[in-house]
């Protein structure tokens, strides 16, 4: 009955805050990975900006994030994984130029994205690269369905002041990473066939990210 009682959904937007300082990480990150396998959300470090996540088995905790966000239904969170070899858990047939990105760019600020069958639908896998993250995607699975810590529409969050005054009372946990390093979102990269195109500039340009996948050749028409 326990177990039951903790898996059902939290939507009230006050509930309790635990804030996890970066020192005590190592000691906590059991039991924050615990709280998100039960359906709660984590607020958290990664090298780009704060982000927040849900486990991708609790449905009901993915809509909190869009709810909590103020974010459109059609607009897809992205995967977050703990290494590459997890990308054949979600994409069967990897291109040569994306295979090229993700050997070179991660762990990094790449989101990768792929269609996944219907013509309609795709998903963007990232492996962060921040110790933080990479260890809590770990311990729930390897997988986490994330995005940024924001208002949808607004500034990314890129200290933990500022994710801390936006989500306290609104996500379970938030962990205390200071500031970003980066402090500027992902790049954004599309397989499309044999060809990638870049859909938002982040932290590797544009140039970098055609240079890699073409293997220093211009890019197709």
């Amino acid at each position: 009955m326990r177990n039951v009682l903790r898996e059902r959904p939290l939507y009230n937007r006050d509930i309790p805050t635990r804030i996890v300082k970066s020192e005590w990480w190592v000691q906590e990150a059991p039991s924050v990975a615990q709280t998100v396998d039960w359906g709660g959300l984590v607020v958290f470090p990664t090298e780009t900006v704060y982000g927040i996540a849900a486990h991708p088995r609790k449905p009901y905790a993915v809509k909190r994030i869009y709810d909590i966000k103020k974010r459109t239904i059609d607009k897809p969170l992205q995967m977050l994984i703990s290494n590459i070899d997890m990308v054949g858990r979600f994409i069967e047939d990897v291109p040569i130029t994306a295979a090229r990105l993700m050997d070179m760019c991660w762990p990094g600020p790449l989101t990768m994205v792929f269609y996944t069958g219907d013509e309609d639908h795709t998903l963007g896998l990232r492996v962060p690269d921040h110790p933080v993250a990479l260890k809590l995607i770990d311990m729930c699975g390897g997988a986490l369905y994330g995005t940024s810590a924001n208002m949808s529409g607004m500034p990314d969050t890129t200290d933990f002041a500022s994710a801390r005054a936006l989500f306290m009372g609104k996500v379970d946990v938030i962990v205390d990473g200071g500031e970003c390093e980066e402090g500027v979102p992902s790049t954004v990269v599309i397989a499309e066939g044999e060809k990638v195109r870049v859909l938002r500039e982040g932290a590797y340009p544009a140039s970098e990210i055609y240079r890699v996948a073409y293997a220093g050749a211009a890019p197709p028409s």
